[in-house]
């Protein structure tokens, strides 16, 4: 796939890939390993009427070894895995966060997502720096977050499901460009695929939004040890009468002008529509219509692709032992940066140093498990 032609027929390609997957899923097959090394570039070739060679470049999923019977009525039931089958860096959130659960169609159509991303912010202008680009890659799609015994998605791959941005740093947004930067010049006009990005993420949005509101009716308490208190209730003091809630709420309010007080009530969610944001998620070709409307509607570029922007002697270890250089706030590593340091709870994978050094997750591969790392 990193040989498409441009930005337009990246999306293209991908489009296809998922309007197999929908074919496949009607006659009763979820593939389950949507990745970088299963989405390939097909040449079909073919006699022209003149008698000239014809190529018709097309989009293949391809590697179906993990693929499982389904019914496309009921989706993705049957008997659930104790481990996550899949290639880390593209299984969706959700589904690295929860590794019994059933793979869905959400789950595949946000794979077919990361590996978009994965292509255009190699390949494609962006506003980010080249220094930035391969830690944001790893901490993206290799990163991970662990609780307890469990490791899930990182911190930025979640974030961006949750909030409909991606974040590249704590300083600005990913954005496509249609040509490189130069220093000194004016910004280039942003890049069309910056639509169908902010498109797909409201729709990521809103189906974690339902995940977090379907967790919150079906959460139940648990009985915890808590921890023994420092003070005895008998030896706490009071607070003086100035700082009895009650008294300071009362002469804070005759000093405020919000008439509702410090509290802002929110509307909660309405689940209805986001049933309806969420619809293109659970049908392949809805989807696809998504992605080709784009294509017909907007003005693509013919030359925005550029070299590799990916560093391959980065090492993600190396990188998390290097000093920050002081910033304006408090502490050495107050303001923006392009990776966290461990301190602030980033966990590059420390197993895969050269995991995008020759791209070996690009080749269909056997059988692998998302949760042995």
């Amino acid at each position: 796939m990193k040989d498409f032609k441009n930005g337009k027929e990246l999306v293209t390609l991908i489009a296809r890939c998922i309007e197999a997957h929908g074919n496949a899923y009607k006659k009763g097959i979820m593939h389950r390993d949507v990745s970088a090394g299963n989405v390939l570039i097909a040449v079909d070739e073919s006699v022209g009427k003149n008698g000239e060679l014809v190529r018709r470049r097309d989009g293949l999923l391809t590697d179906w070894e993990l693929s499982k019977n389904v019914d496309p009525q009921k989706g993705s039931k049957g008997p659930r895995q104790p481990d996550r089958t899949g290639t880390w860096q593209f299984l969706s959130a959700h589904a690295l966060a929860h590794p019994s659960k059933n793979i869905d169609i959400e789950d595949e159509m946000e794979s077919f997502f990361h590996v978009l991303l994965y292509y255009a912010i190699r390949y494609l202008p962006t506003n980010c720096s080249p220094a930035d680009i391969t830690p944001f890659m790893y901490e993206y799609f290799d990163g991970y977050t662990k609780n307890g015994d469990n490791y899930a998605a990182s911190v930025t791959k979640h974030l961006a499901m949750m909030t409909g941005r991606i974040l590249v740093s704590s300083s600005f947004v990913l954005q496509f460009y249609t040509s490189p930067c130069l220093s000194g010049r004016p910004a280039p006009p942003l890049h069309p695929i910056n639509i169908l990005f902010s498109n797909l993420l409201d729709i990521f949005k809103a189906q974690y939004t339902l995940y977090d509101m379907d967790l919150s009716t079906s959460s139940t308490s648990t009985s915890v040890d808590l921890a023994t208190p420092v003070l005895d209730a008998n030896s706490v003091e009071e607070p003086s009468d100035d700082l009895d809630p009650l008294t300071w709420l009362s002469r804070l309010k005759t000093k405020s002008k919000n008439p509702s007080g410090g509290r802002l009530h929110l509307p909660k969610p309405d689940r209805a529509r986001l049933e309806q944001v969420v619809a293109p998620l659970k049908a392949q070709v809805d989807l696809t219509v998504l992605y080709v409307e784009h294509l017909a509607i907007d003005t693509w570029p013919a030359a925005d692709k550029i070299p590799d922007q990916m560093r391959s002697d980065f090492d993600p270890a190396h990188e998390a032992k290097k000093p920050k250089p002081p910033k304006a706030g408090n502490g050495p590593h107050a303001g923006p940066s392009s990776m966290p340091p461990p301190s602030q709870g980033s966990n590059a994978s420390l197993k895969r140093n050269t995991l995008h050094n020759g791209d070996p997750f690009e080749e269909p591969s056997s059988k692998r498990s998302a949760t042995s790392r």
